[in-house]
């Protein structure tokens, strides 16, 4: 990682039909809350518990459930295939802290905390480095490639259909 550099919390964003997202944290404290208040067993809370519960589609609920796990499965196999080959049970507590350790998917996670986890695995690189140069050099042409090609296809579709 750069100095600068961030990472995010295991946090799935499901697209809904709207065209909105979803994420699978919240529909997974939605149901915290509504069990919560279906716990407390008085008149307020079985009604906010009704109302939550009828905002959310029971055919879904496992799609999010199952987004979850598949990430958790696919940052697992990651972990495992460089950064901490053969070390599952270390890997094991950081896909669990990633995934449940934190209550939003814009939460940052910087290089600092990331050392925490990830210890001598994870190698921190100065912004003045050359290493550090050389790959922001890169991802700097990347970008503006992916721009060029995105503006194309825009100017390929508008003259295309007039």
């Amino acid at each position: 990682m750069g100095e600068t550099s961030e990472l995010g919390p295991l946090d799935p964003q499901i697209p809904q039909s709207d065209g909105n997202f979803i994420s699978a944290k919240a529909v997974q404290s939605t149901l915290e809350l509504i069990k919560k208040h279906l716990e407390t067993k008085d008149r307020e809370g079985l009604e906010l518990a009704t109302i939550l519960a009828s905002r959310l589609n029971p055919l879904l609920l496992g799609q999010y459930e199952s987004t979850l796990h598949i990430a958790k499965e696919y940052q697992k196999e990651l972990l495992l295939l460089r950064m901490f080959r053969s070390q599952e049970n270390q890997v094991a507590k950081i896909v669990e802290h990633f995934a449940t350790g934190y209550t939003h998917h814009s939460r940052v996670i910087g290089c600092e905390e990331a050392q925490e986890f990830f210890g001598s695995n994870l190698l921190i690189w100065k912004s003045s480095s050359p290493e550090w140069q050389l790959l922001w050099q890169y991802y700097e042409v990347t970008r503006n490639m992916k721009d060029l090609i995105g503006i194309a296809r825009l100017l390929d579709r508008y003259y295309n259909r007039n």
